[in-house]
């Protein structure tokens, strides 16, 4: 027989009052009590690994995802059977007795069904299962903004049914479900929606559309009947001491609602169910129960308040004593019902009666209801209970008296006064799961930790029962550093619903504190795999973030945002992350965005402020800043950043911009034309912010004038993110050299109408640094305003140069952008023998008159991905300079900048003070440091518009400078002491192209020392804070560099130091865990090749303190709580020999103090650091491998006696691998070891995720689980 639900609006108004609102504040997180054997511990034994499918038990840092299970036939348990739509929907439980949860990755929504079989003749309680199911839902004690229970007749029974939403860590959400019992057992079916609005009762008919399969079994057999057959005129209670009586027939006994919710001593009902009468009664002492706050608990029992607006209560005189009569109106799911009443107390005695019927029978039965409350007569107080069976039902209601109080003090601001009340509550009935969650509360809110853990343990039976409990108890746990316990409460809880999203937090927030980072990750990864949701994918950024996986961290949180929407939190996530990695303009796209969600909120003011500031739009960062001020006066990052955009305004004048330059082509006549709709296309598909429909760039250079580069473009806004971002246009120049002129910057509609017109009335000039020297690159600011999505921005602008008549400048042309682009063309008016070029990619390349023109249509996006190969190899473009000599450009790069040598006395004297009496190679280092130390280092580039550095003079003085101005510096203070030195122009990035003779193709300033008697050849990177006296800077290595020296200028290859090596890296770990789970680690090293290098760079020039200041840092990555034992390196300074590193460190905690065992995988912080493939949602662009690399891993422990230890490694890979090769070693109880090579490969996007297969499964073998008993 299928059971339907009932749907009749007359059922639910017979049926909505019948259970009161039991409002209660909570931390987050909660699932109902499951009625289990204790274990001898709070958690079982979760011993797993990565890939192992053999173990039985769950291993929550594995990380191989857990495959969600397509729904389709019919799930069948004793008490129930239920077939899963199949729209979408998933399993992701249901293993192990554990709850069935469902999941449905098109709408977010999740489904659990939990069955609980509860001791022979203990109550079903579903109204208090049902409050608690509602506090799973709210967010640490911040109390849902909707929160109701009523009965609902579903699958032929009654039931209570929960409706909870608020909002949670800035998201919305909202859950309903139903409790129902059937025998000994009772079912819980929730649906819940996160990060989404809905109507009201919307979720609700999802739900009942989820679960219409849903059969109960043994519902025939326990089917009674609602109301009794015989009519009840009169009844006594010897308990609580009073009688009732009335003249009128057509009472009977409300059986159905009696079963479901046993706190009424007396609950009557008429045959058509729309008059009903309950009885509540309590005895408190009272002195623990004041008679207002009794009054006030029996009416929340009918889910009545105090405090609405419609009671009204007067003392009246009954017989021969007083009690408080009340009558309200109070409206539930559309339907008014009136209320009348009365309340008797007398020495910790209340008793409270009251009748209810819907508004529109209030006529029709008001003189009954006067009768049936004035049939109630209060006697003597009782001494006891009567019997075993009302003494415990008794206690069990004044329980929730007591817990109820507890919450009225709560909402006084008096959390001690109320955890004193909740505790009495506990301990009048201890197996109610309900009160010791209150308490819990308190604890957390006034951080009582210690004494919350010690009242918790000491009712670890009760606390092992209950998810919600146990999540508490690790909560505070983690307060207090003990992250061993924490772990295990997290798991326990897990255990009855695994798939919880706040208990994977807390369980990833476990094994942060215990040092396992990178287990932390997999944990809320494998969830958020499956589950996605705001919250979720905020952390998991969050904790990428940590772990200095900002690149991820990004990927993730776009994706969040794409598919839930904004909210502050993300918001400020993604900020700070796009901070970080520089990518500015998409912060401040970002950051827009999120003020429309906060608008005063000081911390993303400031944020904007900063993001503004670093894109150089200084005068928007001023007023984000003062604004950012204004709502928070004691705000210092932002007065900082406020007094520096100060700094950078107000020091030129638009001036310059005044004087037009042709353009080299006139404007394009009708935009229209310039449309690419394919690209348009591309983009929304994409997500894009913008599209740039059409671009070009052309460049005219004639024999004896000037040349002229102008470039034209047709840019669509497509969303808020893009009006944030095309709201300022900016152009670099440097006076004496080139100047600008902005030809056209217009704005139009999506109907082609003009809306506005840059002019030079908003626009102004910023310095390239806050100093604003006359030799610096300015900046040229075009404002614009009122953008809007759908906007088009149509913009010309040219350039010329002010010397070097008949030159043709360097030029990088690359057609792509960060945003789609539908046509992109560079044009060259000039004659063809007079300049070079490198060409790549696919363009198409036409003669003109007059010259050349390159074009391709739709060009690969650029996006920011690791491993990526330079712009060329992926990439169409070109590079072009003119013709000419090496030494000519060096020469005429030196005359450009030769006013600024001026060996001045103090740069003189300064470079003797640090000399002292240190001679060759000794005096040469001292003076390399002082410069790097000394002087702070500036981010401006050399190249492009900043070509000439300051003086060493005003370096000195104002111990700041970029990479020129610190070259500069040391090259005088180097020629002071007789040591001859050239400043030498190379590229950090690329490697350089010797047949491009132009100083325009490098961006970074270093000085070469030549070999001079007793003094080394030498390369130094002034800018190198950590540098060391590596001869050849590790990232220098084989680039083409430009060492000026006048006419004797040349363009050379810097040496490499370690040519032709084997990349390899040999290590072997030896582990002993102690008694008390300290542990001891000792790491043997040996690196050859890049490896060697990288790690030398670092060590190199360092003294033994410095050495372990540099390795406990990077150690505390994956082992927080490290303390260096000692640490020998050998071959420091032999670069053609292995660098061999042994360093013992100790661990109080990596693995958990106490507990019932130690568990923990193993810190593999040197293989991750080396060798490590990031997640990320779709790869677009090539993954270049430019070396193969050799591997070699072994792992020995050993444990104190007594104690037993296993190693479990990492299941097999299913597959022979494609992109690496690997061999076992063999293993035992306490070692493992494999080696593997790694090859050289350049592959295409398609194959990133299988490359990341094979990597990850060889560092799961360098991290396998370790246990110890």
């Amino acid at each position: 027989m299928r059971y339907s639900f009932v749907n009749k609006k007359s059922s639910l108004a017979r049926l909505t009052v019948a259970f009161g609102l039991f409002f209660l504040f909570s931390c987050a997180g909660n699932t109902p009590d499951v009625n289990t054997t204790p274990t001898n511990e709070v958690s079982g034994n979760t011993d797993g690994s990565y890939y192992d499918d053999e173990s039985s038990e769950t291993d929550y840092t594995s990380e191989e995802p857990v495959a969600p299970r397509a729904t389709g036939g019919t799930i069948e348990t004793s008490g129930y059977t239920f077939t899963a739509p199949d729209n979408g929907w998933t399993i992701i439980g249901g293993e192990d007795n554990a709850p069935y949860e469902f999941y449905n990755p098109q709408t977010g929504r999740r489904a659990v069904l939990v069955e609980v079989t509860l001791p022979e003749g203990e109550p079903l309680r579903l109204m208090d299962r049902a409050q608690i199911e509602m506090q799973s839902f709210e967010s640490s004690g911040k109390k849902a903004s909707l929160a109701e229970t009523y009965p609902e007749e579903a699958f032929g029974t009654t039931g209570a049914f929960f409706d909870v939403a608020g909002k949670r860590y800035d998201t919305p959400y909202e859950a309903v479900g139903l409790v129902i019992g059937a025998g000994n057992k009772v079912f819980t079916l929730t649906l819940s929606a996160n990060d989404v609005q809905l109507t009201a009762g919307a979720l609700k008919q999802e739900w009942k559309e989820f679960f219409a399969t849903f059969k109960l079994k043994d519902v025939v057999k326990e089917a009674v009947s609602e109301l009794s057959d015989e009519r009840i005129t009169q009844y006594s209670s010897a308990d609580l001491g009073y009688s009732w009586s009335t003249k009128d027939t057509l009472w009977h006994n409300w059986t159905g609602v009696a079963k479901q919710n046993e706190d009424p001593d007396l609950v009557l009902s008429n045959k058509k169910e729309d008059i009903s009468l309950f009885v509540y009664g309590a005895i408190v002492p009272s002195e623990e129960v004041s008679q207002q706050d009794m009054f006030k608990v029996l009416l929340s029992r009918l889910g009545l308040s105090m405090n609405d607006p419609s009671i009204e209560v007067q003392r009246v005189k009954v017989g021969d004593r007083y009690a408080q009569e009340f009558t309200l109106t109070r409206v539930v799911n559309n339907f008014d019902f009136y209320y009348t009443g009365r309340f008797f107390y007398d020495n910790g005695r209340g008793i409270l009666i009251a009748t209810w019927t819907q508004g529109i029978n209030k006529k029709k039965y008001v003189s009954v209801m006067k009768n049936a409350v004035e049939g109630l007569k209060v006697g003597a107080m009782p001494k006891m209970a009567s019997d075993d069976e009302a003494r415990k039902k008794q206690n069990k209601f004044n329980a929730a008296v007591m817990s109820q109080v507890g919450i009225l003090r709560l909402l006084e601001d008096q959390p001690f006064v109320a955890l004193s009340y909740f505790e009495r509550a506990n301990k009048m009935d201890p197996e109610e799961p309900l009160y010791l969650i209150n308490c819990g509360f308190v604890y957390q809110m006034k951080e009582l930790y210690g004494p919350g853990i010690s009242y918790f343990t000491s009712q670890i039976d009760l606390v092992r029962k209950n998810g919600k409990l146990l999540s508490i108890l690790g909560e505070m746990y983690e307060a207090l550093f003990d992250y061993g316990h924490a772990r295990e409460c997290a798991e326990g809880a897990l255990r009855y619903t695994p798939n919880n999203p706040e208990y994977v937090i807390n369980l990833s927030d476990a094994l942060w504190g215990l040092g396992q980072r990178h287990q932390s990750l997999i944990v809320v990864q494998r969830l958020f795999d499956t589950q996605p949701s705001s919250r979720l994918g905020v952390y998991l950024a969050k904790t990428y973030m940590g772990l200095d996986q900002y690149a991820e961290a990004v990927d993730i949180l776009y994706g969040v945002r794409g598919r839930f929407g904004m909210s502050k939190d993300l918001g400020e996530t993604l900020m700070d992350a796009l901070m970080f990695l520089g990518r500015y303009e998409e912060a401040r796209a970002i950051s827009e965005e999120t003020l429309a969600k906060a608008k005063n909120d000081y911390k993303i003011w400031t944020m904007h402020g900063k993001i503004l500031f670093y894109s150089r739009n200084y005068r928007e960062a001023e007023k984000a800043l003062t604004k950012a001020l204004s709502l928070r006066p004691d705000n210092e990052d932002a007065k900082s950043f406020l007094s520096a955009t100060k700094a950078y305004l107000g020091k030129a004048d638009n001036r310059t911009l005044q004087k037009p330059i042709t353009p080299v082509e006139d404007r394009t006549a009708d935009l229209k034309t310039l449309l690419r709709p394919q690209a348009k296309q591309t983009a929304v598909e994409g997500d894009f912010p913008a599209v740039i429909h059409y671009q070009k760039e052309a460049l005219k250079a004639e024999k004896g004038a000037n040349w002229v580069r102008s470039e034209e473009m047709l840019l669509e806004v497509l969303d808020q993110r893009g009006a944030a971002i095309y709201r300022e246009f900016t152009f670099d120049f440097l006076p004496g050299f080139d100047r600008i002129y902005l030809n056209a910057l217009e704005v139009y509609d999506s109907n082609w109408k003009l809306k506005q017109k840059a002019t030079l009335n908003g626009a102004y000039i910023t310095y390239a640094t806050e100093i604003g020297g006359g030799n610096e690159s300015q900046t040229a600011h075009f404002p614009l305003s009122e953008i809007a999505p759908g906007d088009f921005i149509y913009m010309q602008f040219s350039r010329t140069n002010l010397q070097n008549k008949g030159m043709i400048p360097y030029t990088n042309y690359e057609s792509s952008r960060e945003v789609p682009v539908g046509e992109s063309v560079f044009r060259i008016y000039a004659d063809t023998t007079r300049f070079v070029t490198e060409e790549y990619g696919p363009l198409e390349k036409t003669a003109i008159k007059g010259g050349i023109e390159w074009k391709i249509e739709n060009p690969v996006i650029v996006r920011k991905e690791l491993y990526m190969p330079v712009y060329r190899d992926f990439g169409a473009g070109l590079m072009l300079t003119g013709k000419q000599e090496w030494r000519d450009v060096g020469d005429d790069y030196q005359n450009l900048i030769s006013h600024q040598f001026k060996q001045a006395v103090k740069v003189r004297e300064q470079a003797f003070e640090v000399r002292g009496n240190k001679i060759g190679d000794e005096a040469v280092k001292a003076i390399i440091n002082f410069v790097r130390h000394d002087i702070r280092y500036r981010d401006v580039r050399f190249g492009g518009h900043s070509l000439i550095p300051q003086t060493a003079e005003v370096t000195l003085k104002e111990h700041r400078g970029d990479c020129k101005d610190m070259a500069l510096l040391l090259k005088d203070m180097l020629e002071a002491i007789g040591v001859k030195s050239y400043l030498t122009a190379i590229h950090l990035t690329e490697e350089g192209f010797s047949h491009l003779p132009t100083i325009q193709q490098f961006n970074h300033m270093i000085l070469y020392i030549p070999k001079q008697g007793k003094i080394s050849e030498r390369w130094v990177d002034a800018t190198d804070k950590t540098g060391n006296d590596r001869p050849v800077p590790l990232d220098m290595e084989g680039k083409v560099a430009l060492v000026i020296d006048g006419d004797q200028s040349h363009v050379v290859t810097t040496p490499i130091l370690e040519d032709n090596q084997e990349h390899q890296i040999a290590i072997q770990h030896d582990l002993f865990i102690g008694e008390d789970g300290k542990c001891e680690f000792r790491d043997s090293v040996q690196l050859q090749g890049k490896f060697a290098s990288a790690i030398r760079n670092k060590f190199f020039g360092r003294d033994v303190k410095d050495q372990e200041k540099l390795l406990e840092q990077f150690l505390a990555a994956g082992v927080p709580d490290v303390s260096i034992g000692n640490i020998r390196i050998e071959n420091l300074e032999q670069f053609n020999k292995p660098l061999i590193i042994v360093n013992t460190y100790l661990s109080k905690g990596y693995f958990g103090q106490g507990g019932s065992e130690l568990k923990g995988r193993f810190p593999n912080v040197w293989e991750r650091s080396l060798f490590k493939l990031p997640k990320v949602a779709k790869r677009h662009h090539p993954i270049r491998m430019p070396h193969e690399t050799i591997f070699s891993f072994k792992l020995n422990i050993k444990t104190a006696s007594g104690h037993s230890v296993t190693i479990t490694e990492a299941k097999p890979l299913n597959h022979t691998p494609d992109y690496v090769s690997f061999e076992k070693q063999p293993k035992s109880k306490a070692s493992s070891g494999i080696k593997w090579t790694t090859f050289a490969l350049y592959a295409d996007p398609t194959e990133y995720e299988k490359i990341r297969e094979e990597w990850n499964y060889l560092l799961s073998e360098t991290s396998p689980m370790i246990t110890v008993k």
